[in-house]
């Protein structure tokens, strides 16, 4: 979280952890010729909210912005996601993560589930505006 306007957000992206991100599993890719910007077909976890998923959406735009503006060229280029909200693809592993804000979770996964314990506050997933412009 270089960026101090993503401060605020830093502890419920540590605390989604690896399990809580999307997958780019290598036979869902999209074989695109720009091999600076490749793109890959996104996989959500099962568990988690559209919501969610928007805003993790939002921050790596922000970070794919932010790369291109530095001219960053240390480390691999982030990948361009495809996703069709029509018809989400989901992710076949049944890993989920305990204890984040209700709003985090898929409504009808977490109705099918007795052994969540979700904190009951939501959680805001915004942005300060100033980071799109």
């Amino acid at each position: 979280m270089e960026d101090g306007r993503l401060r605020a957000h830093q502890a419920i992206i540590e605390r989604l952890g690896v399990d809580g991100m999307s997958s780019d599993e290598s036979d869902n890719e999209a074989h695109e010729p720009d091999a600076l910007n490749p793109r890959y077909r996104v996989l959500l976890p099962k568990f988690r909210a559209r919501e969610l998923h928007h805003f993790l959406a939002a921050l790596d735009r922000f970070y794919i912005h932010s790369r291109k503006e530095t001219n960053a060229l240390r480390g691999s280029f982030p990948r361009h996601q495809i996703f069709d909200p029509r018809s989400p693809m989901f992710s076949d592993k049944s890993i989920y993560i305990d204890g984040l804000p209700i709003n985090a979770y898929d409504p009808h996964w977490l109705q099918e589930r007795t052994c969540i314990n979700p904190d009951k506050t939501p959680y805001v997933f915004t942005f300060n505006p100033s980071m799109f412009t």
